[in-house]
């Protein structure tokens, strides 16, 4: 009765169709997901918790292809590492411990470890876990902006 490491989000109580297609052939299946009865959050709270683990899952995503794209570019620019643009990638890449800056990788980090809190809870998401959650999002917009305008240069 050991769940699994959550991939992506618990999906919400509802019905939904599941689709697989083998070989052009689609077999389609209704599914009805049903909440744990012994669960007393209210609905609204757990779509709030369904919101917030689908962002942090999300910006995980988003977080892991700019690294990809990010080690691409550097691959390119192997020879000329003491380049500012070289030094700049990598401040976008890694931050150095002990420093609150953000990078992609410590992103990465953050973004999975409140989607494992959240994930694992029963009860509504704090507030502090709200703010995080919007924090991360604005520092992920704000690092993307960077990237995107490195990437042009």
């Amino acid at each position: 009765n050991t769940e699994p490491n959550q991939t992506a989000p618990w999906v919400m109580p509802g019905n939904y169709t599941v689709r697989l297609i083998v070989d052009g052939k689609v077999h389609e299946q209704s599914i009805t997901i049903k909440k744990d009865p012994r669960i007393k959050t209210l609905p609204k709270d757990l779509h709030l918790q369904y919101d917030l683990s689908l962002q942090c899952y999300n910006g995980r995503k988003e977080c892991m292809n700019i690294l990809n794209e990010i080690r691409s570019y550097k691959a390119k620019l192997q020879g000329d590492q003491n380049t500012p643009a070289f030094k700049e990638i990598n401040s976008l890449e890694t931050t150095l411990a002990g420093t609150n800056e953000p990078s992609f990788n410590r992103l990465n980090t953050l973004f999975a470890s409140l989607f494992n809190v959240l994930q694992d809870s029963d009860t509504p998401p704090t507030t502090q876990m709200i703010n995080t959650a919007k924090e991360l999002q604005q520092q992920f917009i704000l690092l993307k902006k960077k990237w995107e305008a490195l990437k042009k240069q």
